[in-house]
């Protein structure tokens, strides 16, 4: 049989009384139609029944799903820079269409940014001010669970300069003042001119918790603390 939703789909797991085959079978099905969510719910079954998923396939349908660029007015960030300082996120509102407000505070100086989630929260993008010409794309999600699929990259234009922006791997782990954050995406960011990319790290539901900039050490930013 071929269930239509999750929730047929967790009868007939039940119905099996720990029958792995079936669950991996259901597994199946919703890979074959990007169902994620389901497919990892399964999957997870079939662990507990004894069975060994795809060395990276959870960790890859997690990033399917998960929301690494979780806005939504009000909801706030706080970092510590390399040199001390403190650097605070705030989102200040939600102008449609993916669309955000973003206003950015280093000590007295406040910046204003506007931030968009674009292909279903998969990237985001980065916005100075109003000006649309100078946008960071970054690629925070996968839109394909497969373990073989390629790890997507973005490539952009600011002031007719090339940039890339790649993700370098996915189920990372950032230590920061806020805690260890794991299962996170890792997005490696290199400027025109540059040999050493700038690390980011983006953690499921929570956001931006790790910047790293090579020989730019007091640049770095770790998370210390956010509020929904």
């Amino acid at each position: 049989a071929t269930p239509a939703d999750a929730a047929v789909a967790e009868r007939l797991i039940d119905a099996g009384r720990g029958d792995a085959a079936l669950a991996k079978a259901l597994a199946g099905y919703f890979l074959g139609r990007a169902q994620w969510a389901e497919a990892l719910a399964t999957i997870e079954k079939t662990r507990q029944w004894g069975a060994t998923p795809p060395p990276g396939l959870i960790v890859r349908l997690k990033t399917c799903i998960a929301d690494f660029a979780p806005l939504a007015p009000g909801r706030r960030w706080e970092y510590i820079r390399g040199d001390g300082a403190r650097v605070a996120v705030r989102c200040d509102g939600d102008l449609g269409g993916g669309l955000f407000a973003v206003s950015v505070h280093a000590g007295a100086a406040r910046t204003e940014r506007q931030w968009e989630k674009r292909d279903g929260g998969r990237t985001l993008c980065r916005f100075s001010g109003a000006d649309f010409e100078r946008c960071h794309a970054l690629p925070i999600g996968l839109s394909d669970a497969n373990e073989t699929a390629a790890l997507p990259v973005r490539e952009y234009e600011i002031d007719g300069t090339r940039w890339t922006a790649r993700v370098a791997e996915i189920g990372a782990a950032a230590a920061t003042p806020a805690g260890e954050f794991r299962d996170c995406i890792r997005v490696d960011v290199l400027a025109p001119g540059e040999s050493e990319a700038v690390r980011h790290f983006f953690a499921p539901g929570v956001g931006e918790v790790k910047v790293v900039r090579p020989g730019r050490e007091n640049e770095n930013l770790d998370l210390v603390s956010y509020e929904d």
